[in-house]
């Protein structure tokens, strides 16, 4: 399970102050603790275990995708393991 983050999508603006409300408060609640420093509010997108989250969905980010297209071809059996 991974708990780390914590991601609130809204439509509109006035829906988000409603749903960040009530997340909040059960955080609250809960006694749990949360980052300051770590906090980001109002994000139109943002970077989520490698993938990039906005409205219209998911995305591989293009630092992953660059890393993957700029590996050299394995020239032998051994490379092509190590590629594997």
């Amino acid at each position: 399970v991974y708990i780390d983050d914590i991601v609130v999508y809204s439509r509109t603006f006035e829906e988000h102050v409603t749903h960040l409300d009530k997340v909040l408060a059960a955080i609250e609640e809960s006694k749990i603790t949360l980052s300051p420093k770590k906090s980001h509010v109002g994000y139109q997108s943002l970077l989520l275990l490698g993938q990039k989250v906005s409205r219209l969905g998911l995305s591989t980010h293009k630092q992953k995708i660059e890393s993957i297209t700029s590996l050299k071809e394995p020239t032998n059996v051994k490379q092509l393991q190590m590629f594997l």
